[in-house]
């Protein structure tokens, strides 16, 4: 007996919207609920020498938002990415901390002050870094360089 041809469109569209509906579960985040605005600065050393290696983060002050992070090139630079997924940060007010990269040459994070790092410790903690920065709804954020000294 063949089947009836509503009930075979039945349960094709019953399993397409099953696909549909599970491709729709993975973890891909390209955006993060917030409006993002680019944002570039760079890190420095006593002296004016660029940090070359680490991780430069903004904790935001008080506002609830994804973490906001970039990663230092070569001469220093960062652009911000936030939730490690979406270019730019969310507009507020933050504290910012500066980490060294594990995966740094020997050299890059060759100890130069007390505790093992090439600037005071006080700049890996936002509590005590001192370091602020603003970021506004605008289509660019150059910040002024870090100073750690």
């Amino acid at each position: 007996m063949s089947e009836h041809p509503i009930g075979s469109l039945a349960r094709w569209l019953t399993a397409a919207a099953l696909a549909v509906g599970a491709a729709g579960c993975g973890e891909s985040r390209p955006e993060v609920g917030v409006p993002t605005y680019p944002v570039q600065g760079k890190v420095v050393l006593a002296g004016g020498e660029p940090l070359t290696s680490g991780v430069v983060v903004f904790v935001p002050d008080g506002a609830q938002t994804p973490p906001v992070s970039g990663t230092l090139g070569p001469d220093g630079s960062y652009t911000l990415m936030t939730d490690g997924v979406v270019a730019g940060a969310p507009a507020g007010e933050y504290k910012v901390r500066v980490e060294i990269d594990p995966d740094a040459t020997p050299a890059a994070k060759a100890p130069k002050k007390r505790g093992g790092l090439p600037f005071p410790a006080k700049y890996s903690k936002e509590s005590t870094s001192g370091l602020t920065a603003t970021v506004k709804a605008e289509p660019a954020n150059e910040l002024p360089a870090f100073e750690l000294n």
